[in-house]
């Protein structure tokens, strides 16, 4: 039997949210691989064409937002941090820096 989703990961598949942060964070990772960035220099990028930071802003109000809309319904938005680390896993493979 398949575990059932915390609410908030529900919330935010079921209104299109979920839909948004991905294509974000697609965005980063194609701007990324754009730059000639690897995946061992993502832990300290200090310098980075403006394209980049854009996108690394845009995901971290995505971020915000989400955080503020699922505690505005009285959601637990702690589950959200390991559900994205798995689904951008996935875009990690589908956009590789290598």
């Amino acid at each position: 039997m398949e575990k059932e989703l915390p609410p908030a990961i529900k919330f935010i598949q079921t209104t299109g949210i979920e839909k948004e942060l991905l294509d974000i964070y697609r965005e980063l990772r194609r701007e990324l691989q754009k730059a000639g960035f690897k995946e061992e220099q993502l832990t300290s990028i200090s310098e980075a064409p403006v394209t980049v930071w854009h996108a690394h802003g845009k995901l971290l109000q995505k971020f915000e937002d989400i955080k503020k809309l699922v505690t505005k319904y009285g959601l637990d938005y702690n589950p959200l941090g390991p559900y994205t680390e798995v689904i951008f896993a996935e875009i990690n493979k589908e956009i590789p820096l290598d």
